[in-house]
């Protein structure tokens, strides 16, 4: 998945003396002819040019080519298609790492049932970084990096955990901060408070971006609501494991975070809205509630969000069927 987190991670990973090829779909072109410009107040600029740039999995099944790691930088759409059929063409040993790095709960259980065998490993990424036109990245000063093993340890393989300990060093290599952990869903649930309430809200307050929202007073004050509110789904489902070290340690410091960023913020789903695309209301809403409820916790404010946001997304495609029409 070729777009601004593979491009900018991409980028670093180069650094290390990796060899990483891309998949790309709708920036191919520019990328092929260009590689990645990449802009970073972190690390300052640089080109990407990935060793090969692909079409298609099938494509890069052609080549030959064998990885020990394939990551997976999409967006997670496991109500439109399953992740795990999609790479099963270039997974083609046991040795072959399977990399998560996508937002959202509950998203490992298709990987691990399609290859039992393979080491896979869940990222949650904490970054600021946006491609606003094919092939070009633009990153601020945020990069904090998470990788654990699905399943956790002690279950896991010694080829896996040999596998995690490798791409960490790797990912230090390119001067990327990074921390592995026994406890990655703390870590996916932390975000998630971020993600379920700045994404959503973003596109149902009619299109509004950090800035604009954290400068509303209602709005300021409904978005800490939300989180609050996923930030007690997740000590329900994760127990006193929640909130994992290293991280903001409530919901009010994780709006602050973002509140104090120089940076503008565009969340991904406005984005997603603002060109027509899907949403990932799957991973990031409807698995946050349905894992919740399983716990005994109920969020009013996310259902309510959940159900304006599949509106907004039914509305907006039937608009666009009947303008095709």
């Amino acid at each position: 998945g070729g777009g601004a987190i593979a491009g900018l991670y991409g980028w670093r990973l180069q650094q290390a003396g990796v060899l990483t090829s891309v998949v790309c779909r709708s920036n191919y072109q520019a990328v092929r002819d260009s590689g990645y410009k990449v802009s970073s107040d972190k690390w300052g600029t640089g080109v990407f040019k990935p060793e090969k740039v692909y079409r298609s999995i099938t494509e890069a099944v052609e080549d030959g080519d064998e990885s020990d790691y394939v990551v997976l930088s999409t967006k997670a759409y496991p109500n439109i298609e399953d992740g795990s059929s999609l790479i099963a063409p270039v997974v083609k040993n046991r040795a072959c790492s399977i990399v998560l790095m996508q937002n959202g709960v509950g998203i490992e259980d298709p990987y691990q049932k399609r290859f039992p065998n393979n080491p896979i490993i869940s990222a949650v990424m904490f970054v600021d970084v946006t491609q606003p036109e094919h092939g070009v990245i633009e990153h601020g000063l945020h990069s904090e990096n998470v990788f654990g093993l699905f399943p956790a340890p002690p279950a896991a393989s010694t080829n896996a955990v040999e596998s995690l300990a490798q791409l960490a060093s790797l990912w230090k290599r390119g001067d990327v901060p990074c921390t592995t952990t026994e406890d990655i869903q703390s870590y996916r649930w932390h975000k998630v408070v971020w993600n379920a309430s700045f994404n959503p809200m973003s596109v149902i307050s009619g299109g509004n971006a950090k800035n604009a929202m954290v400068s509303h007073p209602y709005y300021r004050e409904l978005v800490l609501k939300v989180m609050e509110e996923v930030w007690g789904a997740a000590k329900a489902v994760c127990g006193p494991q929640f909130p994992p070290p290293g991280v903001p340690q409530s919901s009010k410091a994780m709006f602050d975070l973002t509140a104090n960023n120089p940076r503008e913020v565009y969340p991904s789903m406005l984005l997603d809205y603002q060109n027509g695309r899907r949403m990932e209301h799957e991973v990031i809403l409807k698995n946050t509630i349905e894992r919740a409820k399983e716990h005994g916790f109920e969020m009013p404010r996310v259902e309510t969000i959940y159900g304006n946001l599949l509106m907004l997304e039914e509305l907006m495609f039937k608009n666009r069927n009947s303008n095709q029409q």
